[in-house]
């Protein structure tokens, strides 16, 4: 009986690195689409409308600079699971925003798993997730650096600022959907966009609330 606890532990940690959360990573040393991001919902646009520039805060690193203007245009950046059948994903972003002449700071879209969810961020202040049109206050800086962490949990859809474990926005999506991707940057064309970008990582494996699952690399912090 005793061989077999050897066994029996190999085989448990096997099936832990299976079912492991593993991060996609994009940090804005480069563009997105070389981190296998594709475009997506484009208009008015024939080059994705961002520019890598230094910095300040860091000397030999960048940013991405994302300006979507004027409001009718509209360029966002996708990446596809690799289920069709995916009910739960983690996306972690350090953005800001760049100006209060612009109307939004970013879109995010879960669009998988049978139902779909849009945060956007504005530069006013507030938030909306837009296809249950729930809306609210950030309560923080617009246009300072900030860790937005979304997850979506089955239908459950919740969007935290810095790594604090209460979400400022949250709502249960009942908007159908066939599509397996996620997507971010400004999908709206109806409304500017503005923001630096500093990294984006995200998951399909689980709904990651801050302090769960795998720590953001240190490498981005």
């Amino acid at each position: 009986m005793k061989k077999l606890y050897p066994l029996l532990l190999i085989l448990l940690s096997i099936s832990f690195l299976a079912n492991a959360q593993q991060w996609n990573v994009w940090d804005a040393k480069y563009s997105p689409d070389s981190a296998g991001y594709s475009s997506s919902n484009v208009g008015g646009f024939t080059v994705a409308p961002e520019t890598l520039v230094a910095n300040p805060d860091m000397p030999g690193d960048s940013i991405l600079r994302f300006v979507s203007y004027p409001a009718a245009n509209k360029w966002m950046w996708k990446a596809n699971f690799d289920s069709s059948n995916v009910k739960t994903s983690t996306m972690v972003a350090r953005i800001k925003g760049l100006s209060d002449t612009l109307d939004r700071v970013m879109e995010f879209d879960f669009d998988h798993g049978g139902l779909r969810e849009r945060l956007f961020i504005y530069n006013n202040g507030t938030w909306k997730l837009n296809e249950m049109n729930v809306k609210g206050d950030l309560n923080f800086n617009a246009y300072a650096w900030h860790i937005i962490r979304i997850t979506r949990n089955d239908s459950i859809f919740s969007a935290y600022v810095d790594e604090n474990p209460v979400p400022f926005a949250m709502d249960i999506t009942n908007k159908a959907s066939s599509n397996n991707y996620w997507r971010w940057a400004d999908g709206n064309g109806g409304s500017s966009l503005g923001a630096d970008v500093d990294w984006i990582i995200w998951s399909q494996i689980g709904a990651y609330a801050p302090g769960e699952g795998d720590p953001i690399p240190d490498s981005l912090l």
